[in-house]
């Protein structure tokens, strides 16, 4: 005799043939899934297509939306350069009283010849450059160019506004080197300051940009105290090298002719 826990075993285990109809409707059900399988498929393939379409129709868009991402990019890239940070950190330092920055830029022929010492190109900072800077106020950011072979020197540029109202723009020439953004330093700084003092003091409809008589003109107020904080001249660059103040004052004059002296 079969047990009951036995039958329910056999029928479990038993290979019962389907019925005909069972047999169709399970067909029916496997040809509806392959028919659902297909349309996803297909839906799947019509959204690809699209998307390529949109691409096709839009590449213009996309195309110049991608330049200008690219030229943003190289914009922020070249504005935080070491070598225009380095410009920046020097002019800042010119018109925030920051000597000690401003000597690290100093070339090792300008500190050689020209004997500046850290101690002697901040007393002539405090003496000469700083009275005439403190009296004019930065106008907005400062500006970095770039010229030279291989766009190498990197010129700070800052507006200033002069006692008397007039704005002029003060600069520094900034090479990059390996050790750095180097320049004349003492030359720049004093060509910047005897601007501003020459701004100041000059009439409106005065032109006073010239380099050549803003040189002169601050040689002519500042020489005895120059060699006073014992400097005997300024150093130019490679080019020129160390001009000792006669020699600055014979091309000045050259240059000027009767002007030279006269009130510039």
């Amino acid at each position: 005799m079969i047990s009951a826990v036995n039958a329910r075993r056999s029928c479990t285990t038993a290979q019962v043939p389907k019925h005909p109809v069972t047999r169709t409707r399970a067909m029916m059900l496997q040809g509806q899934k392959a028919l659902v399988t297909a349309r996803g498929l297909l839906h799947r393939s019509s959204v690809v297509f699209k998307g390529v379409r949109w691409l096709r129709r839009h590449r213009p868009v996309i195309v110049t939306t991608i330049t200008l991402a690219l030229v943003a990019v190289g914009v922020f890239l070249s504005l935080w350069s070491p070598v225009d940070a380095e410009a920046r950190a020097s002019m800042w330092a010119l018109v925030h009283n920051d000597p000690e920055t401003l000597y690290d830029s100093a070339t090792p022929e300008e500190i050689v010849t020209s004997e500046l010492s850290r101690e002697r190109f901040c007393e002539i900072y405090k003496a000469v450059v700083w009275p005439r800077m403190r009296l004019a106020i930065p106008e907005g950011p400062i500006v970095v160019s770039r010229s030279g072979p291989d766009m190498t020197k990197a010129i700070p540029l800052q507006a200033m506004r002069t006692s008397n109202g007039r704005t002029v723009q003060i600069m520094l020439d900034n090479w990059h080197t390996s050790d750095g953004g180097k320049y004349a330093v003492l030359l720049n700084v004093l060509r910047a300051a005897w601007l501003l003092d020459r701004s100041a003091a000059m009439p409106p409809e005065v032109y006073v940009q010239g380099t050549w008589k803003t040189m002169a003109y601050g040689l002519v107020r500042d020489r005895k105290k120059l060699e006073e904080l014992g400097l005997k001249g300024l150093y130019y660059g490679p080019e020129d090298g160390f001009l000792t103040f006669d020699q600055m004052e014979d091309r000045y004059k050259q240059r000027l002719g009767s002007s030279y002296g006269s009130g510039l």
